[in-house]
């Protein structure tokens, strides 16, 4: 008996299978009939080693079979491993192997439905027309932790003939045979999971295909080839050869699931191909690495029964924090013949642009796509306008506090004499679960005050100073983005400014400028690697103004009470950018209000001064909540929603003040947000009299 695998002119002409039937195998009507009055009994088998199929048992429904050995049936043809008929459970052990060389000799072949295929050893066929796997019948469950093998023509790893079979494939899967599969689903309804590693790499091709067979490809990873399949991919799938394909669909509503990588990387080869059909769905969720042509058949395969590609969708699904310039082949945008349509699932907006460039729009007798139009597909996170309100209070709240940090100090010199502080502190924040626009950052600021008293008339004490500082900021765990801000600033800083209210009250001004580098991974399938990084570099100029009033209150001799209250005003403009060739930012200009209050207890005795300071401090951005974007040419904007936070600080830190007029002052401050950003800095001031 001839058996195709697929109703289409797939298999070679002259591979053959002569396994008979069930039905055949039973025989005459009476056969038929003695069989189905006599009951089958449930056999177990324990299979060490064997030269023949099954080792010479009959596995025919409701049979358990345990192979723990070898079995290597050699070259003879249509000798399979194991030949199962109506239902059994087939366990294939970490030790076991099942080795076949003949022509149509499969690894394991189940014909009837409900199966139960457990394989954690390896399979090895070498024949044409040899499968791993195969599952004629239906609602079969084939697990797969170990390793298949395949080097024959057309010799697919696992094959689901039937209906609403599952397969899940944590292990192995190489096919390195012409027009071979890894994974093939010809039936309706069935499910793969594939969080293993598939490789397609025909070592021996060199030569063109019959354009009546190159439709169906050199050789597929995964190939959903009925109606309503459904795979999800979060292992990897590799192609190496030409006119090979990662991912493909035919027939009606297949969709796959991406969440890891897709690579095809031979000449004319396709990672995600829309072969024919309708309605087929390519979701590439957080995770997913697209490596090759992305691509829809707008002609019809003739005698090879290709039909035409329509109502295709591509959805993206990467996250928030992700940045992608996707080239799509195909006629253009709609739901038509080699049309597509494109989502964002983050919703984000995506620019989507005609052009030339990109893709493979070549024509070749053998070539079934032949698209016409390269849409390239683009999308930005918001990751830098989200986070830059965040970014401004981290970098001039530690530059206050070194100011107000430094005065202390300063006040507890004996003269007048130059000072310096120091700080260097990293900040956090976890990405929110409910507000999927919040992102994942963390930050590394270290920066430098310098100041030099002056007298402004006879009462009025200043200090001019100079403040430069360095930010460096990840996005997300991944790092898809990254900023680094280089700031200086000048100004001045006034102290007692009312003597006589028994509150110091300080106020102090500075204007700066900014400087911004950064870069971002852009998830693109025209990289080898799947990604590439683009820069960018623009600038801001900053204004700051603030006041504070502090209290001090005596205890003991040795223990004192300081509190004070603080504000400040921060008003930036940051100039227009463009970040490579795929996104513009808009200027923006943005504002921000701070206020707290802080307590603490100083303990001072022999020059030696300790304290610990609590605190709380609100930061608000007043105004430049929304950002303005093109990309890819279309206009989008952000506007964020976190635009208030309250921080919540505990310090504490020793000093002393030496008998040369230096004095040496040391802190460390935690602290903890209402929105989970958390921080810590550290703080060196130290002054001297010339």
């Amino acid at each position: 008996m001839h058996r195709t695998l697929f109703s289409t002119n797939i298999k070679t002409p002259n591979v053959t299978r002569v396994k008979t039937s069930l039905s055949a195998l039973l025989g005459a009507t009476a056969l038929l009939s003695l069989g189905l009055s006599t009951p089958v009994m449930a056999d177990t088998f324990v299979i060490t080693s064997g030269t023949t199929t099954n080792n010479g048992a009959t596995i025919n429904g409701g049979d358990t079979v345990s192979v723990t050995g070898t079995i290597d049936t050699g070259t003879t043809n249509d000798e399979s491993g194991i030949e199962a008929t109506g239902s059994n459970t087939i366990t294939v052990s970490t030790d076991g192997i099942i080795k076949t060389g003949g022509t149509g000799a499969d690894g394991v072949w189940n014909t009837g439905d409900t199966n139960i295929t457990t394989m954690s050893g390896s399979i090895t066929t070498s024949g044409d027309g040899s499968l791993g796997i195969n599952n004629e019948g239906a609602f079969n469950t084939t697990t797969i932790s170990g390793s298949i093998t395949t080097s024959g023509e057309e010799g697919h790893g696992i094959a689901n003939e039937g209906d609403t079979n599952t397969t899940e494939m944590s292990g192995s899967i190489i096919a390195t045979g012409l027009k071979a599969y890894a994974i093939v689903d010809e039936g309706n309804s069935n499910k793969t999971t594939i969080s293993g590693i598939i490789s397609v790499n025909v070592d021996d091709y060199t030569g063109t295909l019959d354009p009546e067979e190159e439709a169906y490809g050199v050789g597929i990873g995964y190939f959903a080839y009925g109606n309503n399949n459904t795979a999800t991919i979060s292992g990897s799938i590799t192609v190496v050869r030409p006119y090979a394909y990662g991912a493909v669909t035919t027939g009606l509503n297949n969709s796959i699931a991406i969440s890891g990588t897709v690579k095809a990387s031979g000449s004319k080869s396709i990672a995600l191909y829309a072969l024919g059909g309708d309605g087929s769905t390519f979701t590439l969720n957080e995770g997913a690495v697209i490596i090759g042509q992305i691509r829809s058949n707008n002609l019809d395969g003739g005698e090879d029964d290709v039909s035409l590609s329509t109502n295709n969708k591509l959805v993206f699904n990467l996250g928030e924090s992700k940045s992608y310039a996707y080239y799509i082949a195909g006629t253009g945008v709609g739901t038509g013949v080699g049309q597509w349509t494109f989502s964002d699932l983050d919703g984000r907006t995506q620019g989507v642009t005609a052009g030339t460039t990109g893709c493979d729009l070549t024509d070749e007798k053998f070539d079934y796509s032949t698209p016409t139009v390269c849409n390239l597909v683009t999308a930005v996170s918001a990751g830098n306008a989200e986070v830059q309100n965040e970014l401004s209070y981290l970098n001039n709240s530690a530059v206050v506090n070194s100011l107000r940090g430094a005065k202390a100090t300063h006040k507890d010199a004996e003269g007048n004499g130059a000072w310096v502080d120091l700080y260097t502190g990293s900040s956090k924040r976890t990405a929110s679960t409910t507000d999927l626009t919040v992102l994942s950052f963390k930050s590394n600021t270290s920066g430098l005050t310098i100041g030099s008293p002056f007298m402004i008339g006879s009462a009025t004490q200043a200090d001019f100073v100079f403040n430069t500082s360095r930010t460096n900021l990840d996005l997300s765990s991944a790092k898809d983005q990254t900023v680094k801000l280089y700031s200086n600033k000048v100004g001045l800083v006034l102290d007692d400014l009312a003597p006589t209210s028994g509150w110091n009250v300080g106020a102090f001004g500075l204007v700066g400028a900014n400087s911004y580098k950064g870069t971002r991974k852009v998830m693109t399938n025209t990289s080898a690697t799947g990604s590439e990084s683009i820069t960018s570099s623009y600038r801001g100029t900053e204004v700051i103004v603030g006041a504070s009033a502090d209290k001090v209150q005596p205890i003991s001799d040795t223990i004192r009470f300081e509190g004070g209250i603080d504000f400040n005003y921060t008003n930036e403009n940051i100039a227009k950018y463009s970040e490579s060739k795929y996104f513009t930012w808009g200027s923006r200009r943005t504002t921000h209000a701070a206020a707290g209050i802080t307590a603490g207890l100083v303990y001072e005795k022999d020059g030696l001064t300790t304290f610990g300071t609590v605190g709380t401090q609100r930061s608000n951005l007043m105004s430049g909540k929304t950002a303005t974007y093109t990309t890819n040419g279309t206009a989008g904007s952000y506007t964020d929603s976190a635009k208030s936070d309250t921080y919540n600080t505990v310090s504490i830190g020793v000093s002393y003040k030496g008998s040369n007029g230096m004095s040496l002052t040391g802190n460390v401050s935690n602290s903890r947000s209402n929105n989970k950003v958390s921080g810590a800095i550290t703080r060196l001031g130290f002054n001297w009299k010339f």
